[in-house]
């Protein structure tokens, strides 16, 4: 059954004590997976998304997205900037010489002239060539997490690649998107209202950014001292809204971008990637035999998540679908994303997708002490993505 409220009941994808199951074997809290198919949300849940105060879980509760709305506000920059008629193409040194940024992008030694060359649409593309924030350095200390740590007035942008020629996911490109749109709305405020009502215009309803949110909707999560983090991982809403918001961008892409999702002439494949998957508006997109997938993950501020949605291809016809997955966990709700997301994909039965190609009984690399950066992602390859072909 479906979760308590949801509006469309129909017969569970994983099956009820299988998912529950999962979630004592790996001590996990709660799940909320939703998946999307004939213009229709269905949910379902286990557990609880705050044990001690007996909160069980529901498409209806309020969680951070993290990485995962990062497709949300990339959709909204590239309709405010549309609606300023600047164009993708448009180069990121002339734009902030406009706006009157003190930020300088500069090259490599030998190299300046690739500063010419970055557009925003690198930006979007994460083939920027930018340094990323992590990587990036002061004279006496590193720094080590880059969603507290906000560009700062006068900073220096260093490309360390010509724009164009290498695919590298960098928070410094959403960060200089962000402070981008944040001039062209007159500030913080001015951006926050843009935002506001791009969510209540059909889009996104029930979500927002954390600094807006009262403390009562992020308590059960760790969010405490990451309001002045990037926008871009700031989000947070209901999975159902999220759900919502993929089913509508599918469905903006079938018509060639007319609608309430709409994004800058280019629509959602920004595909000028490299590597297993390539990247654009937010998202990773890569083929399954003849369909076109677009998915993106989080690993952040006490969730694990991950979606997929089929937006081009024989199983998108009548519309996208896919699914969101949404576990209250750290390293040891990974496992239980990975299993319940073949769940999925078996049941959704997606061309381009065989799992008759990956070994799903080796663990081992469950236990293993990754990063937790690349944890999530070196998982969600081993066990799902292996499963996806070009045939």
């Amino acid at each position: 059954m479906g979760c308590e409220g949801s509006r469309f009941e129909k017969t569970p994808l994983v099956p009820a004590n299988e998912l529950k199951s999962l979630l004592n074997e790996h001590q996990v809290e709660g799940i909320v997976l939703t998946w999307f198919e004939s213009h229709r949300v269905s949910s379902q849940c286990a557990g609880f998304v705050d044990a001690k105060h007996e909160q069980k879980m529901s498409e209806d509760v309020w969680m951070p997205f993290g990485m995962m709305g990062q497709v949300v506000l990339a959709s909204f920059a590239a309709r405010r900037l549309s609606r300023r008629r600047i164009n993708l193409n448009t180069k990121v040194e002339k734009l902030l010489l406009q706006i009157g940024s003190t930020f300088r992008i500069e090259s490599v030694k030998g190299q300046e002239a690739w500063t010419k060359d970055l557009t925003l649409h690198h930006l979007f593309q994460h083939t920027s060539g930018l340094q990323r924030q992590q990587d990036r350095t002061t004279e006496n200390e590193s720094i080590s997490d880059s969603d507290k740590a906000p560009l700062e007035n006068g900073c220096r942008l260093l490309l360390c690649a010509k724009p164009g020629t290498v695919a590298r996911l960098a928070d410094t490109n959403f960060l200089l998107l962000e402070h981008i749109i944040e001039a062209l709305e007159g500030g913080r405020e001015g951006l926050k209202t843009s935002l506001r009502r791009y969510l209540d215009s059909g889009v996104m309803k029930d979500a927002g950014i954390w600094e807006s949110m009262t403390k009562a909707r992020v308590d059960s999560f760790r969010c405490s001292g990451e309001r002045n983090s990037c926008l871009f991982n700031a989000l947070c809403g209901t999975p159902k809204s999220l759900a919502h918001f993929l089913l509508l961008l599918g469905r903006s892409y079938a018509v060639n971008s007319h609608g309430r999702v709409k994004h800058a002439g280019s629509s959602l494949p920004m595909l000028r990637g490299i590597g297993f998957a390539k990247s654009g508006l937010g998202s990773m997109i890569f083929n399954a035999g003849p369909n076109s997938i677009m998915f993106h993950y989080t690993d952040m501020y006490g969730i694990r998540g991950l979606y997929m949605s089929c937006f081009k291809g024989p199983d998108a016809k009548e519309g996208a679908s896919g699914f969101l997955i949404l576990c209250k966990g750290s390293e040891g709700a990974v496992p239980v994303v990975c299993s319940v997301a073949r769940m999925l994909l078996l049941q959704l039965n997606w061309e381009g997708v065989n799992f008759t190609k990956v070994d799903g009984s080796d663990k081992s690399s469950f236990c293993c002490t990754q990063p937790s950066k690349t944890f999530m992602l070196n998982s969600l390859k081993k066990y799902v993505m292996e499963a996806f072909t070009d045939e």
